[in-house]
């Protein structure tokens, strides 16, 4: 259902004469042009949308609530790691919403800022952030395996599902290597 204020638009469609069937065609500069005029004054009364989301950042976090969801997110890497074949059962968004880039309820989601956060506050900067890189690009990596594997059976690519979540499995384990390196620098 339309709103009213939105009726009065269609008001000059009504009001101008109709075309015959049997007339030549009319161009289409010739056909819109009166109709965009007659309603240009109504469009002036509807109310303008209001933005989504204001032009505001929100702040980036703390040292001390960046430390405690890197803490969350590698209890919830380590619960995906023992629970993997439940998880993975339930499918390639399962896996990917642990993985944080499925909704924001993950505490790996966000997770580049956390490492902004965390870098200076490291023992070795440097090698946290070589270890955060490496952590992030097996990331995508395995999002990028849980993801293919919901449309392999209908794809020309070669393999099962199972393949796609063995592969996942293998980059989710690499990360956990890499989430080790980084917690030794904090």
């Amino acid at each position: 259902m339309l709103p009213p204020l939105y009726l009065l638009l269609l008001l000059p469609l009504l009001l101008l004469p109709p075309s015959s069937p049997l007339s030549p065609p009319v161009p289409r500069r010739a056909f819109l042009a009166p109709r965009f005029l007659a309603a240009l004054p109504l469009a002036t009364l509807l109310p303008l949308p209001s933005p989504a989301l204001p032009n505001q950042v929100s702040p980036p976090p703390s040292v001390a609530e960046a430390r405690a969801q890197f803490q969350a997110a590698s209890k919830t890497l380590d619960t995906l790691l023992s629970d993997y074949p439940s998880i993975s059962a339930k499918g390639g968004d399962e896996i990917r919403r642990y993985l944080g880039t499925v909704g924001t309820s993950s505490p790996l989601f966000g997770f580049p800022r956390l490492v902004r956060a965390l870098q200076d506050s490291a023992s070795d900067p440097i090698e946290f952030t070589e270890a955060s890189s490496d952590f992030l690009r097996l990331l995508s990596a395995a999002d990028g395996q849980a993801y293919s594997s919901m449309f392999v059976e209908f794809s020309a690519a070669k393999g099962t599902t199972q393949d796609y979540y063995g592969r996942a499995l293998e980059e989710i384990e690499g990360m956990k290597t890499y989430m080790v390196l980084m917690e030794k620098e904090l």
